[in-house]
Parts: structure tokens; C-alpha cells; sequence
């Protein structure tokens, strides 16, 4: 009983200010509660082109340097690129239009 509300506590406390998270592979620290810095963003390395490929299709990706971007072209998706560090959780990834309106007219034609 006295764990539980030690907890409750020490919670209480940690939730009030900024938490601060350290991602041990990218050796950057980010923090939780604070603005954003402007969207200036690190130089993407492209050499990680060579290793790196679509969580989903399992396809290469390409490096769009003009929305700082992943481009699967297999499936359609584009994913971001924040601090020099892809996302490539399949749930961040955006469509891209091109693709989703190709994606509408072959399900269309296969209801026909």
C-alpha cells in the first residue's frame, strides 16, 4: 500500500513538468512540453539508402530532398524525416496522392 502511494506521488510530480528522452541509437535528445525548435532539419545521410527499405513492401526506398521524405514508390507512401532520423513506422506514413487516386480506379474497376 505504501508502494502504491509513492507512486501516486512521485507521478504527480513528473507529470507536471517537461520529461526529457534520450534515444540511445540516434544519441538526440528530445523533449516533451516544449515548442518546437523551427523546422530546420539535419542533413538526411543518403548513404543509409543502401540498407534502409519499406517496412511494409520490403521494397528500396527513394529520398525526396524537397519535403525531406522516404518514398516508397512500390506502394505509395511517403515517410518523414525528422532531425536526420526516418520514421518508418507504417502508421506515420503518409499516402501519396498519385497513388491513392490509382489505388480508387483499380477498386472501382474490380466492383464493375
Amino acid at each position: 500500500m505504501a508502494g502504491a502511494s509513492l507512486w501516486k506521488v512521485a507521478f504527480k510530480n513528473i507529470s507536471k513538468k517537461p520529461v526529457s528522452f534520450i534515444h540511445i541509437t540516434a544519441c538526440r535528445c528530445f523533449s516533451v512540453g516544449r515548442q518546437r525548435r523551427n523546422q530546420e532539419h539535419s542533413p538526411f545521410d543518403q548513404n543509409l539508402l543502401k540498407i534502409l527499405v519499406c517496412p511494409l513492401s520490403k521494397k528500396p526506398l527513394r529520398y525526396d530532398s524537397a519535403r525531406n521524405e522516404l518514398i516508397s514508390d512500390d506502394i505509395g507512401v511517403a515517410y518523414s524525416i525528422q532531425n536526420g532520423i526516418p520514421n518508418l513506422i507504417p502508421h506515420d506514413g503518409r499516402l501519396i496522392k498519385k497513388y491513392h487516386k490509382t489505388l480508387n480506379v483499380n477498386e472501382s474497376n474490380q466492383n464493375s
